[in-house]
């Protein structure tokens, strides 16, 4: 006998990216959950599934937000993180990803929370966490401050585009309590050393800086550096799955 079961979620379905460049890598948990094992398969078409560690059922939540995986980390050195099996060696990049943040670790955090980030013991390295209580992000040891406070509870939409060629970059960040920070003249690094993508990690770092949120999707370009417009009409695509109004 065939059954089926239908779960009703919050009223939101995948868009298609209004960008120029499609992403490297598209992962989305707002497509379920089936066989007991979390998906995490890569809808870009290119195959890049990921490698989820620490997950289970009871991780899966389909009817918040559209469907969340949650980072469960009860600590700074966790057991919950996601990697990607490219290995960039690009100094072009971009991401863009959504969560809601479900604790401030701080206590045996070395001062930072990573939410994403690419390191690989070697001359390059970027991440986007939280240091102390403000929510940063670093490219080779060079900070910019979003000035925004990370709030327990709160949803997050953060991009950003590494323009290397152009010396130029940007970087957005909007939040469900109706703040942001946005920039196009951040400027840009070099990356095509930082190696694989850490989801909840320092990419291929020790397990560390991890952070515990709710994860509803992530997005990464290689070899493509995302401009503030493409950035603002993602965040404009993706804001009601996260509770975000501006």
């Amino acid at each position: 006998m065939i059954s089926t079961i239908t779960q009703i979620s919050n009223p939101w379905s995948l868009p298609k990216l209004n960008v120029s460049v499609q992403p490297t890598l598209r992962y989305e948990w707002t497509q379920g959950y089936g066989g007991q094992k979390l998906l995490g398969n890569d809808l870009s078409g290119n195959n890049y599934n990921a490698n989820m560690y620490g997950f289970g059922s009871s991780d899966y939540y389909p009817l918040e937000n559209g469907g969340l995986i949650k980072l469960n980390n009860s600590t700074c050195n966790g057991t919950y993180y996601i990697t990607t099996p490219i290995n960039p060696t690009t100094n072009e990049y971009s991401f863009f990803m959504g969560f809601r943040l479900d604790a401030i670790q701080n206590s045996g955090c070395f001062n930072a929370e990573i939410f994403t980030g690419g390191y690989a013991f070697s001359t390059h390295d970027w991440w986007c966490g939280i240091q102390g209580t403000t929510i940063i992000f670093s490219r080779n040891g060079n900070l910019i401050s979003t000035g925004i406070t990370a709030v327990i509870g709160r949803y997050y939409l953060i991009g950003l585009g590494n323009i290397y060629v152009q010396g130029t970059g940007a970087f957005g960040l909007w939040d469900s309590a109706g703040n942001s920070y946005t920039s196009s003249t951040i400027g840009a690094y070099a990356a095509s050393t930082a190696g694989i993508i850490g989801i909840g990690k320092y990419g291929g770092y020790n397990n560390t800086y991890m952070p515990r949120i709710s994860l509803g999707h992530y997005h990464f370009w290689s070899g493509t550096g995302l401009s503030l417009t493409e950035l603002t009409t993602l965040k404009n695509q993706y804001r009601t799955k996260y509770n975000i109004s501006i």
